[in-house]
């Protein structure tokens, strides 16, 4: 009976409004989309149609969209998909986070609607590089972003994460490029211009991805790989070389995974993403290319999304700690399987300082789990509470009922909910019912519970140790640390202690991107010039941009640092993304 009453309140669960959509999808939904577009690169624009398979739900006689930013030339319906006839249809006003709603003509059996549009300069999730922007400097480079509620902005569809289709597309693109996008890819297609692909599972619309320019492939493993610039793509295969057996061991964790290969597309290095779990096709930044696979736990991040956010998704932004926090618990899991229990650790104690910092400084209204956000910009809603305070509820489960029975939940969880859409109401219940019993106020309290699974002991701390010990002149074993030890390292170095710390370790000569980073902004102050003799080579590689925007940061601080910062920007001005040159602009300001 309790079984029968839970799926019974799981029905009334779906039918939850999303605030961040017109869509009538509860009247009528999308089922499939099969577009044909054309990439252009002289007009910085995407043109075409799409084509959308109905499924009544309720009498209807119209379809309501969510657009954004682009331009609507013609809708057709049609019954048997085999003739169209001309549709009226009606563009709403626009609303600055929501954009502008479709409306079109339904006509009883209606079962398809073909809308021809062309993007605008207003369609959010096109993103247009230059050759300079990119690793090998050959040809320009395109691809989407289609998080939060971007994909409107792309394509005219029901752009909420409750709305799950499958999609085919023809996409056409100039002679040389390869084409690649969320679905069924071949690395070796013939690069004449002309690109098909099939994505059979259904995906959530934020899940709709397109990427076009000057790529090769290469296997990682059996079902995975990397598609990269050719100038850097054996530089990628190695960084993320330990992306099948993340794969094995989320699938030992979370149960089977569904989405046949896992991929990675290394964006350029002129793009502004850290990372998008794009079905099949995960987007990389380039700064995830750190040269000593420190950042290997975005890879477990966006992979773990295969089965939290793409498999089991939130049904309203509200609930977006189903998709991040559940992720980012099974993102330290696999770690653990993977580079061991002391990174995992290491690294959950990082993300306790990050929410614990984030508890203390916003209001209470926003430290809440299940926020409401009708009128909030979905975009706003990520941060520590979503991911790190999600992690830590589930952490905290399997501190009180064992991590077997843990593991028991997750496989049931995405068995039941594969392809679907669900609640945080929905979530509990179904703890509840497989026996976790959840604490009461982890969704809508601001404050944690008693009893929440915070770390105790803080790993970093016999990097201080050892710190200490060598700067009174002893000898410390440092063959095991790993890059955030490192970095540790270096904050706790006093101005005398760099030219020696550079004598015994090196940093000068560091491989690693993100330790040479926060060496350089170590020696900037004190005009170090060893390390200082780096900074031509590190600002021309505008794979990182924050790490960019520190050293920047640091060198506009003395009248000598500006004077070199400017050098530094005028070179290399034309390889960074446009939002990482503005904001150095307005560092080096008079």
């Amino acid at each position: 009976m309790l079984r029968l009453l839970l799926l019974a309140g799981l029905t009334v669960f779906a039918a939850t409004p999303d605030h961040h959509s017109y869509a009538n999808f509860e009247q009528v939904r999308v089922t499939h989309i099969a577009l044909d577009l054309t990439v252009s690169f002289e007009s910085k624009s995407i043109s075409g149609t799409a084509e959308l398979f109905l499924q009544q739900r309720q009498p209807t006689s119209q379809l309501v969209l969510d657009t954004n930013g682009v331009a609507i030339a013609a809708a057709e319906t049609s019954t048997d998909g085999k003739q169209y006839h001309a549709a009226a249809f009606k563009l709403g006003n626009t609303d600055p986070i929501l954009g502008a709603p479709l409306t079109i003509a339904l006509p009883a059996g209606a079962n398809r609607v073909r809308i021809a549009y062309t993007s605008t300069a207003q369609s959010a999730a096109l993103h247009w590089l230059t050759p300079a922007q990119t690793a090998g400097n050959r040809m320009p480079f395109f691809y989407t972003q289609s998080w939060s509620i971007h994909a409107r902005s792309w394509v005219p569809l029901q752009d909420s994460p409750q709305v799950k289709f499958t999609y085919s597309a023809n996409i056409h693109a100039p002679k040389g490029m390869l084409a690649v996008m969320s679905a069924e890819n071949t690395p070796d297609a013939p690069r004449n211009g002309h690109f098909h692909f099939e994505m059979r599972q259904p995906i959530p619309p934020h899940g709709l991805a397109l990427a076009v320019g000057d790529l090769a492939f290469q296997p990682l493993g059996t079902h995975s790989g990397v598609y990269a610039d050719p100038a850097v793509v054996e530089q990628a295969a190695k960084e993320f070389e330990e992306t099948e057996a993340m794969l094995n061991a989320a699938e030992r964790i979370a149960g089977p995974y569904r989405w046949e290969r896992y991929d990675i597309l290394l964006l350029p290095p002129g793009a502004v993403y850290g990372g998008m779990e794009n079905p099949r096709l995960t987007f990389l930044a380039s700064s995830e290319l750190a040269g000593d696979k420190s950042k290997s736990g975005t890879v477990a991040h966006e992979l773990a999304h295969s089965w939290s956010g793409n498999l089991v998704t939130n049904a309203t932004w509200s609930d977006i700690w189903i998709s991040e926090g559940i992720t980012s618990y099974l993102t330290r899991r696999i770690q653990e399987v993977v580079n061991g229990r002391h990174r995992a650790e290491l690294e959950i104690w990082q993300d306790w300082q990050h929410l614990k910092a984030a508890l203390e400084k916003r209001k209470p209204t926003e430290q809440i789990l299940n926020p409401p956000s009708k009128g909030r910009d979905p975009d706003n809603l990520l941060g520590p509470i979503p991911y790190q305070k999600g992690a830590l509820f589930l952490r905290t489960l399997e501190a009180r009922a064992g991590r077997i029975k843990m593991d028991e939940f997750l496989r049931r969880y995405f068995a039941r909910f594969a392809y679907e859409s669900i609640t945080s109401a929905e979530v509990t219940g179904y703890m509840k019912f497989v026996g976790l019993a959840p604490q009461a106020g982890w969704l809508n309290e601001p404050a944690l519970p008693a009893g929440a699974a915070i770390p105790k002991q803080d790993p970093l701390a016999p990097i201080t140790t050892a710190a200490k010990r060598w700067q009174r002149g002893g000898r410390i074993q440092t063959q095991s640390w790993i890059t955030p030890e490192w970095i540790n390292f270096l904050s706790l170095l006093r101005d005398k202690d760099l030219a020696r710390a550079d004598r015994d370790f090196h940093f000068t000569e560091s491989k690693s991107r993100p330790i040479l980073s926060a060496w350089l902004q170590k020696t900037i102050a004190l005009d170090y010039q060893p390390a200082l003799a780096r900074l031509e080579a590190f600002a021309a590689d505008a794979s990182d941009p924050q790490a960019l925007l520190n050293i920047y940061s640091e060198l506009a601080n003395t009248a000598a640092g500006r004077k070199r910062a400017t050098g530094l920007f005028q070179r290399n001005r034309a390889r960074y993304a446009d939002s990482l040159s503005e904001q150095i602009s307005t560092l080096l300001k008079p």
